[in-house]
């Protein structure tokens, strides 16, 4: 019982986080529309393709948490599109040619 108490705590704990963090770092560089997703995409591609540098291997740590964070920044970044949309248009944040 206590596990399962646990383990549903940690998901909760970590629903959206991506999302989270891009939409409180929101400036120059960082997305607005699916912040979180594309941080967590990010973190995942930076943590698998940078092979035999020691500084990355402390990333292998997390990715199974930001592997179990990914749908839930999926959903809530849907979630507040209604928001981002506008702010990202209005800032020009997400322009194809890099703002």
């Amino acid at each position: 019982m206590r596990a399962r108490g646990f383990c549903l705590g940690v998901l909760l704990g970590l629903s959206g986080c991506g999302t989270i963090l891009a939409l409180t770092d929101a400036g120059p560089g960082n997305p607005l529309v699916y912040g979180g997703v594309r941080l967590e995409a990010g973190f995942l591609h930076e943590v698998f393709t940078t092979e035999g540098d020691p500084s990355a291997s402390w990333g292998r740590m997390f990715t199974p948490l930001v592997i179990l964070d990914l749908p839930f920044s999926l959903v809530l970044d849907t979630a507040v599109l209604p928001v981002t949309i506008p702010w990202a248009l209005l800032s020009g944040e997400d322009e194809p040619d890099g703002g």
